[in-house]
């Protein structure tokens, strides 16, 4: 195609593709980070809910949800905090108050959106 810069898109794709962490503070629990979920995130839950369905465990929907929970809540570097095929991972995250995670999730649906300032 006429105009196409190649390079250009591989360099915008890149910097689309770096991590982007907002601060957030969980009531009662402490401060973390959250960043946006990523298509290679979105690969790695379908695998995470087929290995725990593999393994016996019907998996409701607040399990789900956690799922991509453990996937948001990261370190100050993006290091996750929860593993998203640990059950008792995504069973502790189900089981926090909606009040302590709000502010992550609302943030975390923000993050490279434009609604928020990324901070490292």
């Amino acid at each position: 195609m006429d105009g196409f810069d190649r390079e250009a898109f591989r360099a915008a794709a890149a910097q689309a593709a770096a991590p982007q962490l907002v601060g957030v503070d969980m009531p009662g629990i402490g401060h973390c980070w959250v960043r946006a979920r990523s298509f290679g995130d979105e690969m790695a839950a379908v695998a995470a809910r087929d290995a725990i369905k593999a393994s016996g465990v019907d998996l409701s929907r607040d399990l789900l949800a956690a799922v991509h929970l453990a996937q948001n809540l990261c370190g100050p570097q993006g290091e996750p905090i929860f593993d998203p095929c640990n059950l008792d991972d995504l069973k502790t995250l189900a089981a926090l108050p909606l009040d302590a995670v709000g502010d992550a999730l609302l943030k975390a649906g923000q993050v490279g959106g434009g609604k928020t300032t990324p901070k490292a």
